[in-house]
């Protein structure tokens, strides 16, 4: 019996390599066999200047294909890669 291609639309789990949001699952889907290129994650941003704390987006990019999963069950691995206008986040 040989294994089917998942569906588009079918959940997948995706999990964020490192940045502000290392080591968090984010749930996405498939499309065209694959999950998409990019997620993004909210995290917590303090600006030191204004004492303030304020949750923004941060972007995060499909790892390349070679450092694919082998396992189905295995989360999809995404890497941060922040935009240009995105604040310096730790």
């Amino acid at each position: 019996m040989t294994s089917r291609p998942p569906a588009d639309g079918s959940p997948a789990l995706a999990v964020l390599d490192d940045g502000p949001a290392a080591g968090e699952t984010v749930d996405t889907h498939i499309g065209h066999l694959l999950p998409p290129l990019y997620v993004t994650a909210v995290v917590p941003h303090l600006d030191e200047q204004t004492e303030t704390l304020a949750w923004v987006e941060t972007r995060y990019e499909r790892a390349a294909l070679y450092r694919t999963r082998h396992d189905p069950n295995e989360p999809w691995a995404y890497f941060h890669n922040p935009t240009p206008t995105e604040p310096a986040l730790p």
